[in-house]
């Protein structure tokens, strides 16, 4: 996963959240409740290669549809690329 504003590429683990991965590997991204529901953790999706399975609570319908944002705290993507505004 490549980070635009963090100039940084991370490596997420099968049972690691996009958010953990950011936390480790120095990024300090907002987020209240890590569950989906607050809205802290909103992330813009600059591009994708794939296929989002979206957990949260917060997004809307269509949001979850056009792949433009992602909650990183509880929703995961399965594909090749993924480039976030983070």
């Amino acid at each position: 996963v490549a980070l635009a504003l963090s100039h940084k590429t991370i490596r997420v683990g099968e049972q690691q959240s996009l958010l953990e991965a950011m936390e480790a590997a120095g990024v300090d991204p907002p987020y209240l409740c890590r569950g989906g529901v607050c809205g802290q953790c909103e992330t813009n999706v600059i591009s994708s290669d794939g296929k989002f399975i979206h957990n949260d609570h917060w997004l809307s319908e269509e949001d979850h549809r056009s792949g433009c944002k992602i909650m990183p705290c509880v929703s995961r993507f399965e594909g090749k690329s993924l480039v976030l505004e983070r």
